[in-house]
């Protein structure tokens, strides 16, 4: 499968900025302020949070994937906003005299006003913070770049496969996909650990008793994991949604993961990439993958 083309965030030009002080100056943000306090009152007893107020992450990939989130909610208030504008346009034409239910549908297209507004405020606000987080990985990657060439001036290079294996993993990832890792991998991870180990010393440990807890996994884990119904129907919705409308963009409910073949497999990804999150591990193998074909061949220094 071929990758699927991103969508690249561009910076915030001088009519966009100048509507995003005008949606500040309209109020904004004391409107999605009382939204919040409305989903604190409602989730008061249970503690939860509304999955399509906030991000997972904060993220250039949370950003990105938050905003299928955004498509949703402009379509659910612009349609909201279509009707009751005709119901009251309507009314209008024909002269019917105006009830307390015609105050509220007034009232409700305001309201719905006001949504879309804060959605092409979040909008604009996620294209700046997809913007800040690239420009701050690709200046934290040009810095570790430099400190791990440095560092493993006389580590030597390491074999070609090892490079294949980090842009197959980084590959899948961009493109959404499935990377399965068998033991086939395992001397080509415990090669790129050692490497970031020597490369970065002060780095997390690995994670511990993996063996062991692997061993202590109930066999009917999957049964059990889709009885469960880990994704809620909006959730499930917005991700079709925006599969739909917006292909180029991240999915919600992206189903991009590494998989390991064995216990083997496990505990050389986790000697890599140690307990780090998506972001993480995305950033390690962007590294490697700009580290290693420059890392000096073994003996080279004799040869040359």
């Amino acid at each position: 499968m071929a990758p699927r083309t991103r969508h690249v965030s561009q910076p915030l030009n001088r009519t966009e900025r100048f509507e995003l002080r005008l949606l500040r100056a309209l109020g904004v943000r004391p409107f999605r302020r009382l939204l919040f306090s409305l989903e604190r009152f409602r989730h008061r007893k249970d503690g939860q949070v509304n999955p399509n107020y906030h991000m997972r992450t904060v993220s250039s990939g949370g950003a990105e994937a938050f905003e299928g989130y955004l498509l949703y909610h402009d379509l659910l208030h612009g349609v909201s906003l279509a009707i009751l504008a005709a119901i009251l346009a309507a009314k209008a034409v024909c002269a019917l005299p105006w009830n307390a239910m015609d105050v509220l549908e007034a009232v409700m297209c305001a309201l719905n006003v006001w949504c879309l507004m804060l959605q092409r405020y979040n909008r604009l606000r996620l294209r700046q913070l997809r913007q800040t987080a690239r420009q701050r990985r690709e200046k934290r990657l040009r810095r570790r770049t430099e400190k791990t060439l440095s560092a493993l001036s006389s580590f030597g290079a390491l074999p070609g496969e090892d490079l294949a294996l980090v842009q197959r993993l980084l590959t899948a990832l961009s493109a959404g996909e499935i990377a399965c890792l068998e033991a086939d991998s395992v001397p080509g991870l415990y090669r790129l650990a050692s490497l970031m180990d020597a490369a970065e010393p002060g780095r997390g440990a690995p994670a511990k008793d993996a063996r062991r807890q692997a061993s202590l996994l109930p066999a009917n884990l999957l049964a059990k994991t889709l009885e469960a119904r880990p994704y809620s129907r909006v959730e499930l919705w917005v991700d079709r949604l925006g599969r739909r409308l917006a292909p180029r963009r991240s999915p919600l409910l992206s189903p991009c993961a590494v998989v390991t073949g064995d216990r083997l497999a496990e505990e050389a990804f986790s000697a890599l990439f140690r307990q780090a999150g998506p972001e993480e591990i995305r950033e390690t193998l962007m590294l490697l993958a700009s580290v290693l074909p420059r890392l000096p061949a073994k003996g080279g220094a004799e040869d040359g």
